[in-house]
């Protein structure tokens, strides 16, 4: 079965998003009408990890890997950076950047030099674009005995909540927190099944999107291991799935085959 994943961000008044198929990766966006406009071919995208799209500073980004390093692209100057660290002898981007106080925060995954298994970090950033830089691991899978391989980061109430993922040996999500970025709480284990899609503020809350077999699950934070369900929704077909917060309201797309939908799930 081909590779399919699909990653969305919101770019003045446009949304963009990067879908891939198999080693086909296209960039399409849409500004209020309902069709999308394919904007830039990527062609051949052939890293393991899965791409993300990001809007940084006016810039639309996409960022992942490439030769089993963390790799952002400039999309509208082409411009390619490849981060580089003395802490990670491999890694690929895992998610959006977020700002917090006055810098950018990026979610990295990747194996530490003098470890087997893939463990989540942060690298930091002046503008969000170029220069970044290694700032903490969030722990390391073999202290907690899972291969920690995903992670979403946001900011809420001058916070950091971050959602960490582990496929290997058990599919399971863990949360950790923390107030300046450098020191994070142990991961914790959640009540969360499925999964992870994103992890967004809604509405007052700390929010994530998980994908069952049969559909999509919206959570809301409580505490770090307990998390409420407020929707369950079914999903005919879903290949693949991201989610964006759109004022007070949250925007699923859906991607089947080269089609891309939306619909407001909360």
């Amino acid at each position: 079965m081909e590779k399919k994943n699909i990653s969305a961000c919101f770019a003045g008044n446009e949304i963009v998003a990067a879908l891939r198929v198999g080693c086909d990766l296209k960039i399409y966006r849409k500004n209020g009408e309902p069709q999308w406009d394919l904007w830039k071919g990527v062609g051949n995208y052939r890293d393991i990890t899965s791409p993300v799209v990001d809007s940084i500073s006016g810039r639309v980004l996409l960022m992942g890997s490439v030769g089993y390093l963390p790799m952002i692209r400039d999309l509208d100057g082409e411009k390619v950076e490849i981060i580089r660290s003395p802490f990670l002898k491999r890694g690929a981007v895992s998610g959006r950047a977020v700002k917090f106080k006055g810098k950018y925060l990026l979610p990295v995954v990747g194996v530490p030099y003098g470890c087997k298994l893939v463990s989540p970090s942060i690298f930091e950033s002046e503008n969000g674009v170029d220069g970044w830089r290694f700032k903490a691991f969030l722990g390391i899978s073999e202290d907690v005995g899972a291969e920690l391989r995903k992670l979403h980061v946001v900011e809420y109430k001058n916070r950091l909540v971050a959602l960490i993922e582990s496929s290997f040996p058990f599919a399971l999500i863990f949360c950790s927190e923390s107030e300046d970025g450098v020191h994070w709480s142990k991961p914790v284990l959640t009540n969360m099944e499925g999964r992870l899609i994103e992890l967004l503020p809604c509405r007052e809350s700390v929010c994530a999107v998980t994908e069952t077999e049969d559909g999509v699950v919206l959570w809301r934070m409580e505490r770090k291991d307990l998390w409420s369900i407020k929707i369950r929704r079914r999903l005919s077909e879903k290949e693949a799935l991201d989610a964006l917060v759109e004022g007070n309201k949250l925007l699923l797309l859906v991607a089947s085959g080269q089609k891309i939908s939306s619909v407001y799930i909360y």
